[in-house]
């Protein structure tokens, strides 16, 4: 808070900056002003740079007000509206001056500075037939769908030495299909990462089902963080969430039974939900979450296989609007990919360029069994191998490349949107996806603008 007038929703304190000394004042309202409210109190926040403010009726009616600003007896109001980019210069292009952003970000990404998170996909093999599952979007060498030792033990000494440099504490993942399925190099790489790095987390995306007492005892031993996936009660789940021979909810639960009766309790687990099962998650469900003790939901709609997603937009908002509100009486965080903007907006720091995701800001390295690297593990998109890394990090590499291409302000179809800067064109993998299905991508488009101004508003609400 500053000058008990307008809030930042961050989670660092908003550092004042040097008072701007007016003069003259030839200051217009910003054309990428976006207004969530009213004339007593409105969310602001600029288009391409976020800078989400709260601001009340004083600070509105200056904002608001006609040029010529009238001066007088506002000069600590305009000056906090000029430093935070909300009144311009009528000579300044503020796209430039996000391109200035964006190129100081870019020296990051040269020396890799910005790295600070490993995806192992340590296999590509899955025990089940989800439809709805992205891993189908990365088939890559279906010769070698295991990860064998070489490969993780290359990619960990290499992103050991990456992070080490900026002295970053990071953290590696085990991802992409099931894990699981290949125990043995879980096992080796999570007793190499203890000996060479004790201090970085390690955590786990499973389905849980090859999860055995033995395995589940060293999870805990080496707290390794367990990830998991429930899709509704058991009618909803075993709709989409299959094995060959049917359905798995009760095979899920079971496994989430052994973990809280050796002490190790799952805080939370992700939903997914398409058409055929989006109308059997009710009430009772997140009542069931909250019974086990879980604090976290993710929750998001399958965006990306879209065969079983046909209603409208608004069917969609609806039904993840009203579980958000319910995990939110219940004190359960509620997100997922459809909050992305919404939370790029409420917690960015202070001069921080905004992209959809860490992948898409360089910030993840996602290495596959045969040692190709993507900046997520569903994405089909190559970026270097993690035995050729000499060059990777420079300008004229694909990391930097894909990294540039989707920072804000550079994707010409998203120019004039209102939350152009702070979605950077959408998740990479549905970029990827729909790049062929105009209609589609529009779609998601439109999904992300209303979505993310229902969520402003509900946070208008709360704060006033």
């Amino acid at each position: 808070m500053f000058d008990n007038h307008i809030l930042i929703y961050s989670h660092t304190q908003y550092k004042h900056k040097k008072k701007t000394n007016i003069k003259k004042i030839n200051m217009k309202k910003s054309k990428f002003l976006q207004r969530v409210g009213n004339d007593d109190h409105a969310l602001y926040y600029h288009s391409l740079f976020g800078r989400l403010f709260l601001l009340d009726r004083e600070y509105i009616s200056v904002l608001e007000s006609e040029n010529p600003i009238d001066i007088h007896g506002k000069e600590a109001i305009i000056a906090d509206l000029i430093d935070n980019g909300y009144l311009v210069d009528e000579a300044i292009d503020e796209r430039l001056l996000l391109e200035e952003c964006n190129k100081q970000f870019l020296t990051l990404i040269e020396r890799g500075a910005n790295v600070t998170s490993l995806d192992l996909n340590i296999s590509e093999l899955c025990n089940f037939t989800c439809p709805h599952c992205m891993n189908g979007c990365q088939i890559t060498n279906p010769a070698n769908k295991l990860m064998t030792w070489d490969v993780a033990k290359k990619a960990i000494d290499e992103y050991l030495n990456i992070i080490r440099n900026d002295r970053t504490i990071g953290e590696i993942h085990f991802g992409s299909a099931e894990p699981l399925l290949n125990w043995k190099l879980i096992e080796q790489v999570v007793r190499y990462c203890k000996e060479k790095s004790p201090e970085t987390p390690i955590s786990i995306n499973t389905n849980l089902s090859l999860l055995t007492r033995e395995k589940a005892i060293f999870l805990r031993d080496n707290r390794v963080f367990i990830a998991t996936s429930l899709d509704g009660p058991r009618q909803a789940n075993d709709q989409i969430r299959i094995k060959k021979s049917g359905g798995t909810y009760d095979l899920i639960v079971e496994k989430m039974d052994l973990l809280s009766e050796i002490g190790y309790p799952l805080d939370g687990c992700s939903l997914t939900m398409n058409d055929l099962n989006i109308n059997l998650i009710d009430r009772e469900f997140i009542y069931f979450l909250k019974n086990r003790g879980y604090i976290g939901l993710a929750t998001d709609i399958d965006l990306v296989n879209n065969k079983n997603c046909n209603q409208n937009i608004g069917f969609y908002i609806d039904k993840l609007m009203s579980i958000y509100k319910l995990c939110s009486s219940l004190g359960i965080e509620n997100f997922g990919s459809w909050t992305k903007v919404f939370h790029n907006l409420i917690n960015q720091e202070d001069g921080e360029v905004l992209t959809y995701c860490k992948a898409q800001s360089g910030r993840n390295l996602s290495v596959n069994p045969v040692g190709d690297i993507f900046l997520c593990g569903y994405s089909t998109t190559k970026v270097g191998n993690i035995f050729e890394l000499e060059k990777f990090f420079e300008k004229d590499q694909s990391y930097y490349a894909l990294v540039a291409s989707k920072l804000p302000g550079r994707e010409n179809a998203c120019y004039g949107c209102s939350i152009e800067g702070i979605c950077a064109g959408q998740c990479l993998v549905t970029s990827e996806f729909s790049s062929e299905q105009n209609q589609r991508k529009s779609f998601l488009c439109d999904f992300y603008r209303e979505v993310t101004a229902q969520l402003l508003g509900l946070k208008l609400a709360e704060e006033v």
